[in-house]
């Protein structure tokens, strides 16, 4: 029997459709908001989703943004007014399968489900409901040494194998593991993320097993991360900051593949991802993981360089965070300040990408003009000197960091225009393209 959530605040149109769709040998579960039907999702996934674009609270976009981000190809049918028809053509390009206006025709609505349904079940569907690729150029790179590692991201994605991904704090470890669940054959399936530092001696087995004390026992319908991932993927977000007790028992769950809840056995078939922080060498040193664990999870390591490491990439991450922000904070033709642009390359970016995109943020609001200057970033200003990278460099060095500067910043205001950036450096074209290959530029 295949199974539907539907969302609507109008409770008798709600019990109306609830009962044709049940007739129609449908599981029908109703809901009379999206925040409830997005909760429940952690419970039970239906086969396919239908709700009203207008709800309270969270409305129907908004939602179907969280369901895509989190149920890939989990398939979304909009019901709208006619006056929201610009709207659900938007919810389209988000994700949506389809939408139908009130008054809604009950066959022409049952004719989709069944389309929408089967679409989804096909193995290897083109149809993608959200694009992988969408996440992969929040990470792109300029840089030789994060294309080579995005080459092997690539080959292992649509594997099983377990990969623990190595990279200081920011540099996009959860984007990355997202990206290789949406490449793998579990994509559509749950992606569940661990926040292993908020996982406590006390609450690992409420959270891990959705069970209270060591001989699991539940006594509610509250699933565990396992269970939850059944299918899917887990990501392991930062594993040093659980102990090496609790460490224990993932071990035990990776070996056994398998746990037991209320004295009932449940297989597992999960997908594990892993990230750290820190150099593996010294957490395996100061019993902060335990190395029989690592050996488990370390089937195909990633290593993701720091900001500092591809400030080729600054320009690119600066325009994606400025798009981002502006969206959500509903500004328009928002730049950043020439001046502030060099001094972000001086900057050695602690918190690598979510620092910058701290910063843009915060700019993106404070602007006024929609030019985000030094003013709007008085944290900034203090870091930049006190945090820059103050390595002594001799002349002809810093002769050729200027002259590369220069030849980035002319290729990006003539978006990479080589006829043009010669012309502005006045320089030939074969000139440009030697001091190119001579610095890596591409």
């Amino acid at each position: 029997m295949k199974s539907i959530y539907l969302i609507d605040d109008d409770v008798f149109f709600n019990k109306k459709l609830t009962s044709f769709l049940k007739d129609r040998g449908y599981f029908v579960i109703s809901f009379v908001d999206a925040e409830s039907a997005f909760e429940n999702l952690d419970q039970y996934i239906p086969d396919l989703i239908v709700t009203d674009l207008r709800l309270p609270g969270m409305d129907g976009i908004e939602f179907l943004k969280k369901v895509k981000l989190n149920y890939h190809q989990l398939p979304v049918i909009l019901i709208t007014n006619y006056s929201d028809v610009r709207t659900a053509v938007q919810s389209i390009k988000i994700g949506a399968y389809e939408y139908v206006s009130k008054p809604v025709k009950s066959h022409e609505l049952l004719s989709l489900i069944e389309k929408a349904i089967e679409l989804s079940q096909q193995p290897n569907q083109e149809h993608v409901l959200a694009s992988s690729d969408q996440i992969k150029t929040i990470i792109k790179s300029k840089n030789k040494k994060m294309k080579a590692t995005w080459e092997l991201i690539d080959k292992v994605a649509p594997t099983d194998m377990s990969v623990f991904i190595h990279g200081e704090s920011g540099t996009g470890k959860e984007y990355v593991a997202r990206y290789i669940h949406s490449k793998s054959k579990r994509f559509g399936k749950p992606f569940v993320v661990v926040d292993c530092g908020s996982i406590t001696e006390n609450n690992i087995d409420r959270k891990l097993f959705g069970a209270h004390g060591s001989n699991k026992v539940r006594s509610s319908n509250q699933l565990g991360f396992f269970e939850k991932a059944n299918g899917g993927t887990i990501f392991f977000d930062e594993i040093i900051n659980l102990s090496p007790s609790n460490q224990i028992k993932i071990l035990r769950v990776i070996q056994e593949k398998k746990i037991e809840i209320n004295q009932v056995q449940i297989n597992l078939n999960i997908r594990f991802i892993t990230s750290v922080n820190v150099p593996v060498e010294s957490a395996i040193e100061q019993n902060r993981l335990r190395e029989d664990l690592y050996f488990r999870l370390n089937e195909f390591p990633i290593r993701l360089s720091p900001l500092r490491e591809r400030k080729e990439d600054l320009v690119d991450f600066i325009d994606h965070f400025i798009n981002e922000s502006s969206v959500e904070l509903k500004k328009k033709n928002v730049r950043l300040k020439i001046d502030l642009i060099q001094d972000f390359r001086k900057y050695t970016w602690p918190g690598n990408l979510r620092e910058l995109k701290n910063f843009i943020k915060r700019g993106v609001l404070l602007t006024e003009d929609g030019v985000i200057n030094y003013e709007h970033l008085p944290d900034f200003n203090n870091r930049v000197f006190m945090n820059a990278d103050e390595s002594k460099l001799d002349l002809k060095t810093e002769s050729e960091n200027l002259e590369k500067r220069m030849i980035m910043d002319a290729l990006t205001k003539n978006r990479y225009n080589k006829s043009k950036t010669a012309k502005e450096l006045n320089i030939t074209r074969s000139t440009l393209y030697k001091k190119m290959e001579y610095f890596g530029i591409e």
